[in-house]
């Protein structure tokens, strides 16, 4: 695959011009924000590594798309709301009497500036790593129905999450198959509409409808929004008009509601121990019931407190190096010996007090909290080794995720079951990015699982060489 080296260099000139303007903050950030759009613009219309279909709808599981739109989604687009609010703006109504912190407005577009190098180093990391990809060896046999067929993994893949959540120290694995049983019946579903296969879009939307429930007594707004998030990139292939059109529609929706919904429900449940099943109930009523005032205001928290962690880094950036040297190789040790299985290590720190260790001395948050707020991965990197930290980190994860989904496809016949299903299941922390210790699990048992699963597979003839006469997956 052919890499325009002259098209996604040129792409970091945002973060030269930005940092020429670092005397005049907010310049700085509007231009470092906007270059995430110019990012957007070159590589999703494959000016800088071009689709193998030609274009984007027949590829938005790839992690050139959804792993750069939610990870830079996430981190860098999100501050907007952040820097309005610092700004003296409440949405786009100015402040009277407002007197902004000129400090705190540099830092917020110092950490703007990092948000974009991330975003930079990520697709220079995906697209390098994908340049070298061959065609696929093996294909998934299906039989009559992918969808039934999708179906059919979903359960089993349920009955693995069960089987190791039951088994100490093997919930990481657990979870991976439990976002395999998710994501087969989420492209069950988009399948079944395609097949016009009413049973199966009956059944399939019935765990769709599982899921969405789960998500909401999770706690969790991410949780929620994942699904329709999945559901949107595997319809966007066969309706890509009707996707354009109903995902603000529905973000519209997510954002005025669930926000105000959500901590409705963490009140109840986990600060006054409500049974989830009764504070749902109260928080939709509630929710339902709330003035047009509180929800606007529980809105704007949530947009510039909780929707962006732009607030968190900023803590890292006055902790690191005025107050604490850069961790160097630290929290990457701390990251291998965290693959060590406990049964091999039986004194293995807890990876969640290690990792909460920094962000208590960081003051991110309190020690007295009953909260985990691990560092976002752009944080990690940037506590490692500074603006170096940011580009080397992003780009080598930018580097594993194309490896990753590669392994994903060389193992299971393609793009089709290789990259949308089993790549996506298995390495979805990958999207948004989570702190070194969790990532680098998540890319150990990942690549552990996929392999184990191909031979599994071969073995019971599901996977068979590309050459043979039976047909294969087909989204």
């Amino acid at each position: 695959m052919k890499v325009s080296y002259s098209t996604l260099f040129s792409l970091l000139i945002p973060w030269a011009v930005a940092s020429l303007f670092a005397d005049n903050p907010r310049v700085s950030y509007a231009i470092a924000w906007l270059g995430h759009f110019l990012i957007f613009y070159f590589t999703l219309s494959g000016k800088v590594v071009p689709f193998k279909t030609g274009s984007i709808r027949n590829r938005v599981m790839e992690p050139i798309v959804i792993n750069q739109i939610i990870f830079a989604g996430f981190s860098g687009v999100s501050t907007i709301f952040y820097f309005l609010s610092i700004n003296g703006y409440y949405y786009l109504t100015p402040l009277d009497f407002y007197m902004p912190d000129k400090k705190l407005i540099e830092m917020t577009a110092e950490c703007q500036r990092l948000y974009f190098l991330g975003h930079w180093g990520l697709i220079a990391g995906i697209c390098l790593g994908k340049k070298n990809e061959k065609p696929p060896e093996w294909k998934v046999i299906v039989g009559k129905s992918p969808s039934l067929f999708l179906l059919a993994i979903s359960g089993i893949a349920f009955g693995l999450f069960l089987a190791f959540r039951s088994i100490n120290g093997l919930i990481q694995v657990a979870l991976m198959f439990e976002a395999l049983n998710m994501v087969s019946a989420i492209l069950a579903l988009a399948i079944a509409v395609k097949e016009k296969n009413v049973v199966t879009i009956a059944i399939a939307l019935t765990l769709f409808i599982v899921n969405i429930s789960a998500a909401l007594v999770s706690g969790w707004k991410e949780q929620l929004l994942i699904p329709f998030l999945l559901l949107g990139f595997f319809l966007y292939q066969t309706y890509p008009k009707t996707v354009i059109f109903g995902a603000p529609i529905l973000g519209f929706f997510y954002f005025t509601y669930i926000p105000t919904f959500n901590q409705i429900f963490r009140n109840l449940t986990w600060e006054k121990g409500e049974n989830a099943q009764v504070a749902l109930q109260i928080a939709i009523a509630g929710t339902l019931e709330a003035e047009s005032e509180d929800i606007t205001d529980n809105n704007w928290t949530f947009l510039t407190n909780r929707l962006s962690e732009v607030n968190m880094l900023i803590r890292y950036k006055e902790f690191v190096p005025q107050l604490h040297d850069y961790y160097g190789f630290q929290i990457l040790q701390q990251s291998a010996i965290n693959l060590i299985p406990r049964v091999f290590y039986k004194n293995k720190p807890i990876t969640e007090s290690v990792v909460m260790q920094r962000v208590f001395d960081a003051g991110a948050v309190s020690n007295i909290s009953n909260v985990s707020a691990k560092p976002a991965f752009i944080a990690d990197c940037y506590l490692t080794a500074g603006a170096i930290g940011v580009l080397l980190g992003t780009f080598t994860l930018g580097y594993i995720i194309a490896f990753a989904s590669t392994f994903a496809e060389k193992l299971f016949g393609g793009y089709a079951f290789g990259t949308s299903l089993m790549y996506n299941s298995f390495f979805n922390d990958l999207w948004r990015g989570n702190c070194f210790e969790f990532i680098s699990t998540s890319i150990f048992w990942g690549l552990i699982i996929l392999f184990i699963i191909h031979h599994l597979a071969r073995y019971g003839k599901i996977i068979l060489p590309k050459d043979s006469s039976e047909p294969e997956l087909m989204i």
